[in-house]
């Protein structure tokens, strides 16, 4: 889904700051904001205008009960930029609590409902594009297409359709020859193994607060077997595998076609972003940098480095960047010519004994400092620094 689809006109959106050139590929890039602990009041304190472009890789707020924060924040950052990419992290799809109750009615029998004010999955999807598509040059990407031409015009689409105009197929516009770039968006959740299920659901807040939309379905129509709160929660967890699961799948499948689809275009380099890491390796805190050391590593990361490495020295990708968030690790590191990068705010709290607002729990295991001002350029040689 794309929010601002269609109204990516040059002349509508806001200008790029004067130091830009006519392919001027500098991007910002935030993530793991984490708004639901505390609202920012000076949003220069998050982002810091030095580049036409702004990618949010997720972790902004739960839409379920933050949206307005997110409608905030998105309105205050919009008119610095060209345009801003959004992209959904896993806290997006929490719900206020347990999305599922289970009470006694006077006859004894045991009440399932659905707590109020939940949002299922798709319906998180939905409240994201809608904030996004409010305003002109804010786009939510999930599964979808960014293609930003050498004179700063944006336009969401397909990845066939980006591949088809550059080649000169369709006459549309789009220069077969000038640099450009291609951003691809979308959450990837990750590739959890049947042995390291039952510690990655028990870790991760997201079995218990994600609400699954076959799962909504059958509580709302009554085909299911709950009776109990354990058998609820039973019921959550399992739904939630199975639909990070599937969605891991499916973005990695329309991740590894992009990457094949683009590698013959010519003058076309590509940003991927996506909240989940797409690397065991130096994504997160030493003590979780494999899964041998953490089993829990593997609802973070997934060994995707095949899409981007290079083999018997020869350049088998256009993926100048990979962006991502979630592990609150932040990091910038060519590998295999392909800038892998981060920058995460991780959990702020309104106060702590400490006087600095972080949570102790990310003292120590940031890497390097989130940094407002964070930019990297693709360069028209197809490399990112």
């Amino acid at each position: 889904m794309a929010g601002g689809a269609g109204n990516a006109a040059a002349a509508a959106l806001p200008a790029p700051p004067a130091t830009a050139t006519s392919t001027d590929f500098r991007f910002q890039l935030v993530s793991d904001l984490h708004l639901e602990f505390s609202m920012v009041e000076d949003m220069s304190t998050l982002v810091t205008p030095v580049a036409p472009y702004l990618i949010v890789a997720g972790d902004t707020v739960p839409v379920a009960y933050y949206r307005a924060r997110l409608d905030t924040f998105l309105a205050s950052v919009a008119p610095k930029f060209r345009h801003v990419f959004v992209i959904a992290g896993n806290h997006e799809y929490y719900n206020p609590g347990i999305p599922v109750t289970v009470s006694r009615g006077e006859d004894g029998k045991p009440q399932v409902r659905l707590r109020e004010k939940v949002l299922t999955c798709d319906g998180v999807d939905a409240a994201l594009a809608a904030s996004c598509a409010a305003l002109p040059n804010v786009s939510f990407l999930q599964k979808s297409a960014a293609y930003i031409d050498g004179k700063g015009c944006v336009r969401i689409m397909s990845v066939d359709a980006i591949c088809s105009e550059r080649s000169g197929a369709n006459e549309t516009g789009i220069s077969t020859t000038e640099p450009a770039v291609c951003l691809l968006g979308c959450t990837l959740w990750s590739a959890i193994p049947p042995h390291a299920r039952i510690s990655v659901t028990g870790y991760l807040a997201d079995y218990k607060l994600l609400l699954p939309d076959s799962l909504a379905a059958s509580i709302e129509s009554g085909d299911h077997d709950i009776k109990t709160r354990a058998q609820a929660l039973d019921a959550l967890c399992d739904a939630t595998h199975a639909y990070t699961t599937r969605k891991h799948e499916e973005h990695f499948e329309w991740l590894m076609m992009a990457a094949r689809r683009t590698l013959r275009t010519e003058g076309l380099s590509v940003v991927v972003v996506t909240h989940h890491t797409p690397s065991f390796d130096g994504t997160s805190a030493p003590m979780f940098r494999t899964p041998l050391h953490s089993v829990t590593t593997h609802g973070f990361s997934t060994a995707l480095e095949f899409l981007f490495a290079k083999y018997s020295g020869t350049d088998n990708s256009t993926i100048a960047a990979w962006c991502f968030g979630h592990t609150h690790f932040n990091m910038r590191e060519h590998r295999s010519g392909t800038l892998l990068t981060s920058n995460q705010r991780g959990y702020v709290r309104a106060s702590s004994d400490a006087g600095d607002g972080f949570d102790e729990g990310d003292a120590g295991n940031m890497g390097a400092a989130f940094n407002p001002g964070f930019q990297f350029q693709v360069r028209t040689d197809g490399t990112a620094v």
